[in-house]
């Protein structure tokens, strides 16, 4: 089964990028950015899933068209226990593949001392 997408992702780009430059759009977005980045690099991660989530929801309201303000972002506060938890399984996933990718290319690579 043959299916391909006539996506054309280059008007994608191109309407994503109006939407976030938008007059009223642009500067909440922009520092509630730096926000996000801020707060979740000074609390060693600990708020940055729930910060995401709400910076997602966020951009997510600007593609309905909905207003949007600077501090939306701690919206996601309101889910801070389900976004953390899933913060710490992505986590945990990532890691655990990362080792298995590492593993196996020490043992596989030669040079490194494998087969």
């Amino acid at each position: 089964m043959n299916t391909t997408s006539n996506t054309d992702y280059a008007a994608l780009l191109k309407d994503t990028f109006a939407l976030a430059t938008k007059g009223e759009n642009l500067v909440p977005l922009l520092v509630d950015a730096v926000i996000v980045t801020v707060l979740g690099t000074c609390t060693m991660g600990i708020c940055l899933p729930a910060l995401m989530f709400g910076y997602t929801r966020m951009a997510h309201r600007v593609v309905q068209g909905e207003k949007i303000a600077v501090g939306d972002s701690f919206q996601g506060f309101q889910h801070f226990v389900p976004s953390l938890l899933l913060g710490v399984i992505l986590a945990v996933g990532f890691t655990v593949v990362n080792l298995v990718v590492d593993v196996l290319y020490a043992w596989l690579d030669p040079r490194i001392g494998g087969a």
